[in-house]
């Protein structure tokens, strides 16, 4: 309903809840994609350096 709609809308323009603070907290926003920047950087380089990460053997 609009009512509910209303106030989750609310909740978020006033930075209640989880996803009230991420959106309206800069730093938070900034801190998350930065890691987001490091986690993509780590998966490249697993993705060319697989042996630096993970030791196979078949026996």
């Amino acid at each position: 309903t609009s009512v509910k709609l209303d106030s989750i809308l609310y909740k978020i323009n006033t930075a209640e809840g989880t996803l009230g603070l991420f959106v309206n907290d800069t730093t938070l926003y900034s801190e998350f994609t930065n890691l987001l920047g490091r986690v993509n950087n780590l998966i490249t380089d697993i993705e060319k350096n697989p042996r630096k990460y993970f030791k196979f053997s078949v026996f």
